[in-house]
């Protein structure tokens, strides 16, 4: 599973609602630093209150769920993913993804492909869409940035 499909699957679990009535997403990268936006959760189309007790919750599920697939050695993208958005662009329909972009000055960066949110359509991302984000969650994404820039910049990069 994505990121976000993953922290969709958890706020449900957390919130006790049905997965499907949840959107969701997470930015930075799909390792540990990943940054879920809780603030944006949505319950069937609408902004919901994702308690402090909530969140931990299903920021334990998210730890480990990684701490395992990890083990397993999976890819990192899988197919719930690739689907979802196949059937989206195929069926006409522009969607609010995260996506490895290099923002243009948004977040406060444009030196490296981080995921933030894009809308996308037939063509791919048309433009870097820059979310209000609390604190914790703009430093959180700027650690991310820092550690994929450590990871191109690093010893065996192309």
């Amino acid at each position: 599973m994505d990121g976000s499909l993953r922290l969709r699957v958890a706020v449900a679990r957390a919130l006790e609602e049905d997965a499907a009535d949840i959107t969701a997403w997470v930015i930075g990268e799909h390792g540990d630093a990943f940054v879920p936006l809780f603030d944006h959760v949505l319950l069937k189309g609408r902004h919901v209150r994702v308690s402090a007790r909530q969140r931990e919750s299903a920021l334990a599920e998210l730890r480990d769920f990684s701490t395992r697939w990890g083990r397993l050695g999976g890819p990192r993208t899988t197919a719930s993913g690739v689907a979802r958005m196949t059937h989206d662009l195929t069926h006409g329909r522009s969607a609010d993804w995260t996506a490895p972009v290099a923002p243009n000055g948004e977040y406060g960066m444009s030196d490296v492909d981080v995921g933030v949110p894009v809308p996308m359509d037939a063509r791919g991302a048309l433009r870097v869409v820059e979310w209000g984000l609390g604190e914790a969650e703009h430093t959180a994404l700027h650690q991310a940035a820092s550690l994929v820039r450590q990871r191109v910049d690093g010893p065996g990069a192309l």
